[in-house]
């Protein structure tokens, strides 16, 4: 996954400075000023997570280190039929819900077999929907830094 760091004038969220895509850690040159800073992470969701550093001020010479670890962690899911086989892709379908929830924050994807997707910290109920069948794992606890490695057994 790669950041992007959004430039921003302080307090001024309409007039976009700059947008840079990133390899981590980045050096950037900024003229000497006082800016807001906009670091994005996409991940699976729809919209990508944020954190803002506000009134960062660039002086002459110096050189300004920021640093945020976004808390995210994947889930590895692999669905097999009773023989132990992958099933294909195009059978599967898959709903990420918050826990206890109703609401999808992740919907209707199943890209391949098995199927890695990166979350926020947090606990998910995934529905996993094979054929005409839906599978309920409940209360999946995604950690930050972690990769969560699940097998459901399902009939195609």
């Amino acid at each position: 996954l790669e950041p992007r760091i959004l430039i921003y004038a302080v307090g001024d969220r309409e007039t976009l400075l700059g947008d840079l895509r990133y390899r981590n850690p980045y050096r950037a040159a900024l003229p000497v000023g006082t800016y807001d800073l906009v670091v994005e992470l996409d991940t699976d969701l729809r919209q990508p997570l944020s954190h803002t550093f506000t009134n960062v001020q660039i002086r002459a010479g110096e050189l300004l280190t920021l640093n945020h670890t976004f808390p995210t962690g994947q889930i590895r899911l692999t669905v097999v039929d009773g023989n132990g086989q992958n099933i294909g892709a195009s059978a599967l379908a898959i709903d990420v819900l918050a826990a206890g929830t109703t609401e999808p924050i992740l919907g209707r994807v199943a890209l391949d077999n098995p199927l890695t997707f990166t979350l926020p910290a947090g606990t998910y109920d995934l529905h996993l929907t094979v054929g005409q069948t839906t599978y309920i794992l409940s209360a999946v606890t995604v950690k930050a830094g972690e990769l969560i490695e699940l097998r459901q057994v399902a009939t195609p």
